[in-house]
């Protein structure tokens, strides 16, 4: 929309009014030479044809004058509110659930309370003070699970903190794992301003890392930790059949938190007390302080230079029409002489172009300045239009006609100053000045995305191979693959619906999570999708988003109002039908037993069909979209698009980068000065003082790469060595497949590597597996190499570097201190394919592939790369690389166990509350 940076100068339209009301006319002293007949020299039709030029001047003059106010008061292009995160830190609280934290050993208020109640409550209170950080939550027993990605939906963390219960995880502790996840989620974060806060009240007696080597990793990824130990030292607890004096606190292993904080530059705590923790969790907020941002902010994009360009073309049309007639005065026959009076001269003014010597001083639209040429020409043309006689030239000899000419030398040299002054003001003006830079968010797409998932039973139906519950979950997994900006939620529903996670920008966790659904883990069967579009809503007014896109996978919706009634046109409900028409029994598959079908009260088999037509009139009627599962991506990207009420849209921005301030603007001050004074009585003559001809020139665009399609944009970020950011820009897949390789997103290069058949298509694919610790399918991918191009080098030789790794890990199981396994980044895989994509691989690729040279500093060959090995500082790089992504290998991150546990915890606890409205229905797929 169009705002007005400055709408008080609108109130300057009528100061011209006030200017003619309050001045004197113009007064001439000029000589002048009585005629008998002035009609013998057509001085009549000269001053009719001066009076009509003259009202057409004033018209053309005021319409100028309104566009120079318009100019003025600065009209600008505000975009949609983007949501500027108030702080780029990630901040990862990871709480100790084990069945030691039930201990009641701490008051809350005035009554005893076991650790984890407490806990609950003072961390809820921290949480509610980091608005504006991310926050996720890892939950710790005998295994470490990631409860909630990092993201802004405090709430939502917060309730799911509030309804973990005590041992979900298990009964030990499992520091080292801990640490561990949390370090596998944050080190694909920005590099600054990740925090990891650990608390617990024993010692690490689980997991498969240890909490210091954990520390070490994370030291290595550059995330701090601070630790927090819990519990009194010494206390009194009540046992059955009598009383024993226990210390709770004696398993705590302080030392090893002391390590683990100071590994990685944070603190440690000791909080024994209620107090104490709340007292911990404040020094923690001075610590890792949040910074306060204002309101969420509008990008912005001045428009001054085109109202001024419409003044200049009006001004310019305006003194055409007016320039001053040389004139001669005449005695008519009645014997009265009429002098005719000359234009005054121009009111002075202060007015002068801007002058700074600023290093960054430089100009938006410089293609403006091919005009400053055009002053001395106006300079020039101003001269002989003053200097000229009309029709008395032809009457009067030369040398009388100088000294009887209106203008004066002094008058005509002031008018010709103000001419060339008027003319540079517009025409720096219009170049769009500037010496300050401000940042600017780089607004991601608009609104966010909650995907509602149908695990019940009838989608185990095999009517699409492998089954409508794999499919779908491939689907899912190529959204978030393909969806680089904005947040996105997921839901699961069967007879109950639950939260897997709430809106968070970090799609790797999301996919981690989707693989663990199955209608198996469901603790209530049925299908009730108004209970998962309710929460969908919830999450929405948890973040404060105030419209997103609904996306619904099922294969039935039974009552359109389990749709409609959750539906608005701000949070439209489109569904991906997935199924057939002709539909398949739902197989039912127990471990030990042969595959049955799944049969109906009645003894019937049941069949499960696809109503396509009845799911279309669903989504209409929810304001979304249809469509059915396709292969390829045309159906996620019409159902993406689904429109959103332009009003009130919000866009999340993450990333800034500098712009430079239009400071033009403020030449139009003493322009408008200039103008003004062009409304004194007898003062039109001045109006060629405010005029250029290079308003007739196009604005130039201030940003360089406007005609940029975003593949050209992209080659030119990675070609400045910003991989990550070409990544996000980058529409050919190859090509972001490669943006995403030099970045060292792995996950995302292999997927979309994965899509290229070809022999280099597949070469990449193996490196950014071998990359990513996949060995093994490293292997199987340079093998499919070989067998299509069997004489492709690169690939042989990366295969035997991947082979030798896997034989040096085969070698060190069971031996993490070995030296074998600090060696493993020795001779990774060789870069050269991956430099860029096979030209025949897409049809964009092999335009991009001319912008990259065949060879050079970032294309190494096999035999560069082993050069390189022999470098100390390249080789510990690799190895502490490769060790890294070792040991991160070696943490249990299969989140199956805890969701199906948190998914039964729910349901009994919405039983045991009374708001359990979505019950079993008869049927139960």
């Amino acid at each position: 929309m169009i705002e007005l940076a400055w709408p008080l100068a609108l109130a300057a339209l009528p100061l011209p009014l006030l200017v003619r009301w309050l001045s004197r006319p113009a007064q001439t002293t000029e000589s002048a030479l009585l005629v008998p007949d002035a009609n013998a020299f057509a001085v009549a039709d000269v001053h009719a044809a001066a009076a009509t030029r003259t009202r057409w001047g004033e018209a053309l003059l005021w319409l100028g004058w309104a566009a120079l106010i318009v100019a003025l008061a600065r009209p600008q292009v505000t975009g949609e509110p983007v949501l500027l995160p108030t702080t780029g830190r990630d901040l990862m609280l990871a709480v100790d659930i084990s069945g030691s934290m039930s201990t009641e050993d701490l008051t809350l208020g005035r009554s005893r309370a076991d650790r984890l109640t407490v806990v609950k409550t003072v961390v809820r209170e921290f949480v509610q003070r980091r608005r504006g950080d991310r926050v996720g939550l890892v939950l710790f027993g005998s295994r470490a699970y990631l409860q909630s990605p990092l993201t802004f939906d405090l709430n939502t963390v917060e309730t799911l903190l509030t309804e973990a219960p005590v041992g979900i995880a298990g009964g030990k502790t499992a520091i080292g794992d801990a640490i561990g996840l949390a370090v596998k989620r944050l080190r694909h974060r920005p590099s600054e301003g990740r925090v990891l806060v650990l608390l617990t009240d024993g010692a690490n007696n689980a997991g498969a890392v240890s909490p210091r080597r954990a520390a070490q990793l994370a030291a290595v990824t550059g995330i701090r930790i601070h630790t927090i130990g819990v519990g009194r030292e010494s206390a009194r607890q009540l046992a059955a059949g009598g009383g024993r004096t226990i210390s709770p606190s004696s398993g705590l292993d302080e030392a090893t938190l002391a390590d683990v904080a100071r590994i990685t530059g944070g603190d440690t705590f000791r909080a024994a007390d209620t107090e104490g923790l709340r007292a911990v969790y404040r020094r923690i907020d001075e610590l890792e302080p949040v910074a306060q941002d204002a309101e969420p902010y509008r990008p912005v994009s001045e428009l001054y230079h085109l109202p001024l360009t419409a003044a200049a073309v009006l001004l310019l049309a305006a003194a055409m029409s007016m320039l001053p007639i040389g004139s001669l005065r005449g005695r008519r026959p009645s014997g009265e002489s009429h002098a005719a009076s000359a234009y005054a001269s121009p009111a002075r003014t202060g007015g002068c172009p801007m002058m700074a010597a600023l290093a960054d001083f430089h100009f938006l639209r410089p293609l403006w300045l091919f005009a400053l040429p055009v002053a001395p020409l106006l300079w020039w043309l101003g001269r002989l239009a003053l200097a000229g006689a009309g029709g008395w030239r032809e009457a009067v000899a030369p040398e009388l006609l100088r000294v009887l000419l209106e203008e004066r030398d002094q008058g005509r040299g002031l008018r010709t100053k103000l001419l060339v002054a008027a003319a540079l003001l517009m025409i720096l003006a219009l170049a769009g000045p500037t010496w300050e830079r401000l940042p600017e968010p780089v607004a991601q797409r608009t609104g966010g995305l909650v995907v509602v998932l149908d695990v019940s039973m009838s989608m185990l139906a095999e009517d699409v191979e492998p089954s409508r519950m794999v499919r779908a979950r491939h689907k899912l997994a190529d959204l978030l693959g393909e969806r680089q900006e904005g947040l996105t939620a997921l839901v699961a529903y069967a007879g109950d619906a639950h939260v897997v996670t709430p809106l968070t920008d970090d799609t790797r966790t999301i996919a981690n999570l989707v693989g663990a659904l199955h209608p198996t883990m469901m603790p209530v069967q049925g299908s009730r999708p108004a209970a998962a579009l309710e929460l969908a809503r919830q999450l929405y007014r948890n973040a404060g988003i105030e419209q997103g896109r609904i996306l619904l996978i099922t294969d039935a919706v039974e009552r359109a109002r389990d749709v409609t009634e959750h539906a608005t046109p701000s949070f439209p409900v489109s569904i991906l039908g997935v199924g057939t028409a002709t539909g398949a029994p739902i197989p039912v598959r127990t471990p030990g037993r042969a595959p049955q079908l799944l049969r109906a009260d009645d003894g019937s088999v049941v069949h499960v069909r696809l109503d396509a037509e009845h799911l279309e009139e669903v989504a209409e009627a929810g304001h979304g979209r249809y469509r059915s599962l396709a292969i390829d991506g045309s159906d996620l990207a019409e159902l993406l698009e689904t429109p959103l009420p332009r009003r009130g849209e919000s866009r999340e921005a993450e990333r800034q980068f500098d712009i430079w301030s239009d400071a033009g603007y403020w030449l139009l001050i003493p322009l408008a000065l200039l103008v003004l004074g062009g409304f004194r009585r007898g003062a039109l003559a001045v109006v060629p003082a405010l005029v250029t001809v290079g308003a007739l020139l196009g604005s130039q665009p201030a940003g360089a790469d406007f005609w940029e399609r975003p593949d050209q944009r992209a080659h030119r970020l990675l070609q400045g060595g910003d991989a990550e950011r070409a990544a996000g820009v980058f529409e050919d897949r190859s090509w972001r497949a490669v943006a995403r390789y030099r970045s060292a997103d792995y996950t995302g290069a292999i997927q979309d590597f994965a899509v290229d058949p070809t022999p280099t298509g597949r070469f990449n694919l193996g490196n950014s597996l071998a990359r990513a610790g996949r060995l093994e399918e490293a292997v199987i991918a340079f093998d499919a190499v070989l067998r299509a191009a069997p004489g492709h080098e690169d690939s042989a030789h990366n295969k035997a570097l991947v082979e030798e790794m896997l034989r040096q890990q085969e070698a060190s199981e069971g031996k993490p201190n070995a030296s074998s396994d600090r060696r493993t980044g020795e001779g990774m895989p060789s870069e050269t394919a991956a430099a860029r994509p096979d030209p025949s691989s897409t049809g964009n690729a092999g335009d991009a592939a001319s912008d990259q040279p065949a060879s050079g500093e970032d294309n190494p060959s096999a035999q560069q790369v082993a050069d390189d090995s022999g470098n100390p500082e390249h080789r510990r790089s690799q190895e502490a690389r490769a060790a890294t992504e070792q040991w991160l290998r070696r943490i249990p991150d299969d989140p199956t166990g805890l969701l199906a546990r948190k998914f039964q915890h729910e349901t009994r606890r919405r039983l045991r509350s009374g708001d359990y409205r979505y019950r079993q229905t008869e049927r139960v797929w």
